[in-house]
């Protein structure tokens, strides 16, 4: 049995459309400023890190939070 943990940075979805943060063109552009990638991931790769994890490729993988973020925590310091 293994147990992972996926860290999905800023993800372009119907769900982060209302964040408060990201409510115009000015809001959007700071923020991707901070996301070494230049722009937020996608729910198709946050799929694709679950299906990793989820795979036997992973079955030695145990107890990891794998950060999906474009490197935002990285271009954050």
């Amino acid at each position: 049995m293994t147990v992972n943990h996926v860290g999905p940075g800023w993800v372009k979805s119907y769900l982060n459309d209302r964040s408060p943060s990201l409510q115009t063109p000015s809001d959007e552009a700071a923020t991707l400023a901070l996301i070494p990638a230049g722009r937020p991931g996608t729910p198709d790769e946050m799929g694709e890190a679950v299906r990793f994890l989820a795979s036997e490729e992973a079955g030695y993988v145990t107890g990891t939070y794998l950060r999906v973020d474009g490197g935002f925590v990285v271009g954050a310091f």
